[in-house]
């Protein structure tokens, strides 16, 4: 049993080491619990909102669902080149997942390409050398004129309405393609615009609402 001033050194003792260690401790739960917390709600609203990226094949049968005038093969090649081709261009882009963050690595000038409309832009440029012909291609933009504006590629068959499409998205997944019904989208209402080059989108007057 501790006399008397054995208790009044240990519990100056604890007193001591509380003082010392505490501080510090708050100090660093102040500071990195909110970058914690918000790095894990970043990390749920980014996969909450995610959409499936599903395989080639599975988009091939999407667009022979299209119109019976769609011609397998040439949903087969543009499947398999839009997964390709997405793939590719994240290698070329040098992508830094989340989107989000490459796309603040590209407005600050450390990565050259990679926005949204680039992604739409270039694999535009790609579908357009298999020269379709069961298939219209479309510039989808959500959210037009403001900060959250975002593009894709939309493929029709040939003569169909815009909000018949189906939305091809590289950007939203950093390369590993995401595509969903024009109207299925739940993260983005799609609108068909017109792109001209050096421009920005002007809308056509169609809704993919």
């Amino acid at each position: 049993m501790l006399n008397p001033r054995s208790r009044s050194l240990a519990r100056g003792q604890l007193w001591f080491l509380r003082s010392i260690l505490l501080p510090p401790f708050f100090c660093l739960w102040f500071w990195f619990c909110p970058l914690w917390i918000s790095s894990l709600a970043c990390l749920v609203l980014l996969t909450g909102c995610a959409s499936a990226t599903g395989s080639p094949k599975d988009l091939a049968n999407r667009l022979c669902g299209l119109s019976p005038t769609i011609d397998p093969a040439e949903a087969t090649l543009t499947a398999e080149t839009a997964y390709s081709y997405s793939l590719q261009l994240a290698k070329e882009y040098r992508v830094v997942r989340p989107a989000l963050f490459h796309n603040i690595l590209v407005n600050w000038g450390i990565r050259q390409r990679g926005l949204c409309f680039q992604w739409a832009d270039d694999l535009s440029t790609k579908l357009q050398t298999l020269h379709l012909r069961s298939f219209d291609m479309h510039r989808g933009v959500a959210n037009l004129d403001t900060r959250h504006e975002h593009s894709s590629v939309v493929l029709t068959a040939v003569g169909q309405p815009f909000d018949k499409g189906i939305a091809l998205d590289a950007w939203r997944h950093s390369g590993h393609l995401v595509w969903v019904g024009v109207k299925e989208d739940p993260d983005y209402p799609w609108i068909e615009v017109e792109v001209l080059p050096d421009d920005p989108p002007s809308p056509t007057g169609r809704s993919g609402k």
